[in-house]
C-alpha cells in the first residue's frame, strides 16, 4: 500500500498536468485501452491462458464498471474542473464510507480503533491543505467537488464488492478483468474522442503523463490494491489513501516548487499517526 500510495500521489500532479493538453475523454479512453491490453498480456505471462474467471465474471464485470467506468469517468472530469489538491481531499473521505457502509452490509467490522484513525488521517489532510489558496474549500469549483464526490463514492463501493464478492479470485484475474470491463464501457461512452483529436498538439509531456498512468497508477497500483483488499479488508487497505494528499503536497513541492509549510508538517504527522494506528487495530 506504501508503492499504491507513491503511485498514486504522483499522479495527481502528472495527470492534472497531462489532461491540461489531452482531452479528459480521450485521456480515460486511451488510459484504459491501453492498461486493459497491458493487464492481458500479463495475465498471458503469469498464467499460459486467458480464460475466463468462471463464475464470479459476472462480479467481476460489475465491479470493473462501477470501480473504473464510473469512477474514472467522474474522478477525471472533476479533475478537469478542480485543483489536484482538492480531489485528493475530497478522496480521503473514501475510509469512512468504506467503513460505514461496509459496517451496515456486514462486510467490515469497525473497531474504536480504526474510527479514531479515519478522523485523524481526514483532520492531518483537512491541516495540510486547508491554509493553502489552492486547495481551500472555499475556492472549490462545485461542479468539480461534486463529480470527485462521486467517484469517491464508486471507489467505496467497488471496494466493498472486491472484499465481498471476490474474495478468492486471484488478484491478477481480478484486476485484469475489471479493468477490461471498464474499458470496454469506456471505450463505447468516449470512443469518438479518438476521431476528433489533434494528436499533433499534444506534447512529449503529456504523451509520458499517461504511459505513467497506464502502467503505474493503473495497472501496477489496481494490483496491489486488490491484493490488499483481499488480505486485510477494505477498511485498513482505504485508510492509506490519507497519505496520497500528503504525497501528492510533497510531488507537487518536488515538481512545481512549492513551499513546505509548519503545517504540512503537522498535518503529516497526523496522516502518518492515523496509518500507524490502522495497522495496529
Amino acid at each position: 500500500m506504501i508503492a499504491v500510495v507513491l503511485l498514486w500521489g504522483f499522479n495527481f500532479v502528472i495527470m492534472k498536468s497531462a489532461i491540461r493538453e489531452i482531452p479528459p475523454s480521450l485521456f480515460m479512453t486511451l488510459r484504459f485501452a491501453a492498461g486493459s491490453l497491458l493487464m492481458l498480456f500479463i495475465l498471458r505471462l503469469r498464467t499460459g491462458r486467458l480464460a475466463l474467471p468462471g463464475r464470479d465474471i459476472w462480479h467481476l464485470l460489475i465491479l470493473g464498471i462501477i470501480g473504473n467506468t464510473l469512477y474514472q469517468s467522474m474522478f477525471l472530469r472533476g479533475l478537469n474542473y478542480t485543483s489536484a489538491a482538492n480531489g485528493s481531499l475530497i478522496l480521503t473521505a473514501a475510509p469512512i464510507i468504506v467503513g460505514l457502509l461496509g459496517t451496515l452490509l456486514g462486510i467490515e467490522r469497525m473497531r474504536f480503533g480504526l474510527v479514531l484513525a479515519m478522523l485523524l488521517g481526514f483532520g492531518g489532510v483537512l491541516v495540510v491543505f486547508l491554509p493553502s489558496g489552492t486547495g481551500a474549500l472555499s475556492s472549490l469549483s462545485f461542479r468539480g467537488d461534486l463529480l470527485v464526490v462521486g467517484a469517491m463514492f464508486s471507489w467505496a463501493v467497488y471496494t466493498l464488492g472486491v472484499r465481498r464478492y471476490a474474495p478468492k479470485s486471484e488478484p491478477i484475474y481480478l484486476t485484469t478483468w475489471t479493468i477490461v470491463a471498464g474499458a470496454f464501457c469506456l471505450v463505447l461512452l468516449n470512443g469518438s474522442s479518438i476521431f476528433h483529436a489533434d494528436w499533433s498538439a499534444y506534447s512529449t509531456g503529456a504523451w509520458l503523463g499517461l504511459l505513467y498512468s497506464v502502467v503505474g497508477s493503473l495497472a501496477i497500483a489496481y494490483l496491489l490494491w486488490n491484493m490488499s483488499v483481499q488480505r486485510v479488508g477494505g477498511v485498513r487497505t482505504t485508510i492509506y489513501v490519507s497519505l496520497v494528499p500528503l504525497v501528492a503536497a510533497l510531488s507537487a513541492w518536488m515538481l512545481l516548487d512549492e513551499a513546505i509549510a509548519l503545517y504540512h508538517m503537522l498535518g503529516g504527522s497526523l496522516i502518518i499517526a492515523s496509518v500507524w494506528l490502522a495497522r495496529r487495530s
